[in-house]
């Protein structure tokens, strides 16, 4: 994410925010770290409480692109419901691997799977609201690459 504003504030101002991003990242690490080395449980919880939210919200997308009906009105409900959760579970897992924290088998196929399941609804998701004229994504330069859902182009 420090990327995308390196390219969009002036100079001294990047020097600066570099410098405060890498204290608040020792910062976070201390924090994270557990009196025995290992790191705090806290993450794994974290992301297993997003996975949770994000597969109702999968659950719900689903039934708005086989039907085109309710739970999902607008890009703005589906932007808010899922997309925003896609972001938390993304921006998580970044954390997690700079921790490096390792998931455990488990919740790591679970979250595989849903990404899986994510990347055939999204895209119907998309080319719905397409043809509604109610597709109107963020620019993904504000996301890192790795959020695929952020670049997924409607079908044509």
């Amino acid at each position: 994410m420090y990327k995308v504003w390196r390219v969009r504030l002036p100079m001294d101002e990047v020097a600066r925010l570099g410098e405060r991003a890498l204290a608040l990242q020792t910062r976070v690490l201390r924090l994270l770290r557990s009196p025995n080395g290992s790191t705090s449980p806290c993450v794994r919880q974290g992301i297993e409480e997003l996975a949770a939210r994000l597969e109702a919200a999968r659950d719900e997308a689903r039934q708005f692109a086989d039907t085109g009906g309710p739970p999902f009105l607008t890009s703005y409900e589906l932007e808010g419901s899922l997309f925003d959760r896609l972001d938390d579970l993304g921006y998580s897992l970044i954390l997690a691997e700079e921790l490096e924290v390792e998931l455990d088998t488990q919740l790591s196929l679970r979250v595989e799977r849903m990404l899986s399941d994510l990347r055939e609804l999204v895209p119907r998701l998309i080319e719905r609201l397409r043809h509604a004229n109610d597709y109107f994504p963020p620019d993904p330069a504000q996301f890192p690459v790795r959020f695929w859902w952020r670049r997924i182009a409607p079908i044509e």
